[in-house]
């Protein structure tokens, strides 16, 4: 359970920072420009964790079953990776950005998370959260440059 400042925090410690918004969404959709992280077709309750039957929220979804009721395992969902090989992009846990508006002091976060509608999924879809907010359907990722070869 990380804030925004805990999550930039280690971030930096490591070397690394946070994702901007339109990097994160690249890794997800590529040079292809699909929807998911694996591809055009919908989640199923095999390619990533949403709320489905095991989930407490109103809105969960009863027709699946991705076997979770809270944040499952990284490797959980092998047919949720991108063709690229990145695991739970879409589904398990939203994730921060570096993408920040400091006039209401938030920060867009990506992914879905098993709290979520199967429809947060998608490639595009983003939501703000509080910068200061901890959350634990809330993670992130780290991201470092690499050089250009000339």
């Amino acid at each position: 359970i990380v804030s925004w400042y805990d999550a930039n925090a280690y971030c930096t410690w490591g070397g690394k920072r946070l994702p901007i918004q339109d990097e994160w969404e690249f890794a997800v959709r590529c040079k292809t420009r699909r929807k998911y992280p694996w591809g055009n077709n919908p989640p199923n309750g095999e390619n990533g964790n949403f709320a489905d039957i095991n989930s407490d929220v109103p809105w969960k979804n009863k027709l699946y079953n991705d076997s979770y009721r809270y944040l499952a395992p990284v490797d959980s969902y092998p047919e949720g990776t991108t063709p690229e090989g990145i695991y739970n992009l879409g589904g398990n846990a939203k994730e921060w950005t570096a993408t920040v508006n400091l006039e209401n002091e938030t920060a867009i976060t990506k992914g879905g998370s098993f709290k979520n509608a199967l429809d947060d999924m998608l490639s595009a879809d983003q939501r703000p959260h509080k910068l200061n907010d901890t959350d634990y359907s809330v993670g992130f990722r780290c991201v470092c440059d690499t050089a250009q070869d000339e």
